[in-house]
């Protein structure tokens, strides 16, 4: 037998024995069992919500140190079950990877179930320890917004800028905060810099012609109108505005339109209900005026500027007895803290 025949023979051979070898692996291995957390996940994707939460419960009980798999869960449990999910948030060590990310959707589980004060004390917390980025001084800007803490809000939007300028609505909250205070002026930057990353945005629109427009930049604002949306035209706030703007121009005729536009999207809309009676006095019609306001009394009776533009109206068109009785309320309301 030749050397290369034998060569050939051993390769054969060989070649039948990996043969043999491949099918017994094919035919007695078995793929390891799926874990827990692979198991949660594959049933949370098939929407098998109570699979998935008794899996993800298998795997923490034993992985109780897993933060990763804990955090997953609670964002699994954060879409039904938002007090089970901040339990969850609150196993998750301090000196975990996890933990900053936990506290960020704790701050966020508590301000949308309206647990304002939890959520702010826990951002205070995460102020002490110096680890709040922007996003978390937005968070508690916003909850001090909404409690009415519109001084602690405007400082905590203005440290959010600065650690992120690119936090888009942290700038209409900074606009809007500065309006509590009468600074129209300083609503222009932030709102250009919204509208920029925003351009659509109707209530920054309408805010930045009023900023115009007080800030006494009565062009600039009529530019702000006139470059609106037709749905924004659709709005009534957008119609007040506008009638605002004409009455500051002395254009009373078309500040007269705009506000009869405004009501009929809205009949209930305070503001151009009042500047429908100071414009009827511009007018010269008093005794028009008062028939404008006086179905608002009963309910208006504790808003301070209803009583003054009320008893202006009834002492203008000679009804001293009423005129006398709104100021004397008026005064009542002045001497309350």
């Amino acid at each position: 037998m030749t050397r290369s025949s034998q060569g050939f023979r051993d390769l054969s051979r060989l070649i039948v024995v990996v043969l043999a070898a491949v099918i017994v692996i094919v035919i007695f291995w078995r793929p390891e069992s799926k874990s827990s957390l692979q198991q949660a996940r594959e049933a949370e994707q098939a929407d098998h919500r109570d699979e998935a939460r008794s899996f993800y419960l298998e795997h923490l009980e034993a992985h109780p140190e897993d933060s990763s798999a804990r955090l997953e869960f609670a964002k699994f449990l954060s879409e039904h079950d938002g007090q089970r999910a901040i339990a969850e948030l609150s196993k998750i060590s301090e000196d975990s990877e996890e933990w900053l990310e936990a506290q960020r959707l704790t701050t966020q589980l508590y301000e949308e179930s309206g647990q304002l004060d939890q959520a702010q004390s826990l951002l205070e917390q995460l102020l002490v320890k110096d680890v709040a980025d922007g996003d978390l001084h937005f968070r508690l800007a916003r909850i001090y917004d909404r409690s009415g803490k519109n001084l602690s809000a405007l400082q905590q939007t203005e440290l959010a800028l600065k650690k992120n300028p690119e936090l888009s609505d942290a700038y209409l909250l900074k606009a809007l905060l500065l309006a509590s205070f009468d600074r129209f002026p300083e609503m222009i930057m932030p709102l250009r810099e919204f509208l920029r990353r925003r351009p659509d945005d109707l209530v920054a629109r309408l805010n930045l012609a009023l900023a115009y427009r007080r800030s006494g930049e009565l062009d600039l604002a009529g530019q702000a109108l006139e470059t609106s949306s037709e749905k924004m035209q659709k709005l009534p706030e957008f119609w007040l505005e506008r009638a605002l703007l004409a009455k500051d121009r002395g254009e009373t005729k078309l500040a007269q339109q705009s506000v009869e536009r405004a009501l009929e999207f809205n009949s209930n809309l305070l503001k151009a209900r009042f500047l429908k009676s100071e414009l009827l006095m511009i007018e010269g019609h008093y005794e028009l005026a008062c028939e404008e306001l006086k179905p608002l009394y009963q309910v208006q009776r504790s808003n301070r500027q209803f009583l003054s533009l009320y008893a202006r109206a009834a002492a203008l068109s000679g009804d001293q007895e009423l005129a006398a009785h709104l100021t004397r309320e008026l005064a009542r309301l002045l001497e309350t803290p």
